[in-house]
């Protein structure tokens, strides 16, 4: 399952990213992928295993701006960032 591997970038310019509502968000999205029918084959067991709240939290990039000038600094990087970093 390509898509369990993908990975996500957070912009935050107001300081309202919380760990805790994300990690609500992915407990609950796994609870949901995993009564689907998609996980109804032999790959369940290993897809629940690398299917944890952490992992989600892992696989997200967080960048917070307090300045303008921090933001205009992360679109001159963000191509170069995307292009390392392919799987985002």
């Amino acid at each position: 399952m390509r898509w369990l591997r993908g990975k996500a970038i957070y912009i935050d310019t107001e300081g309202s990213f919380m760990v805790e509502c994300v990690f609500q968000i992915a407990k609950a999205c796994i609870e949901d992928l995993l009564e689907s029918r998609v996980f109804q084959q032999q790959d369940y067991q290993a897809c629940r295993e690398r299917m944890q709240p952490k992992t989600f939290l892992t696989n997200i990039f967080y960048f917070r701006f307090c300045s303008y000038t921090e933001q205009i600094a992360l679109i001159n990087d963000l191509e170069k960032f995307i292009t390392e970093n392919r799987d985002v």
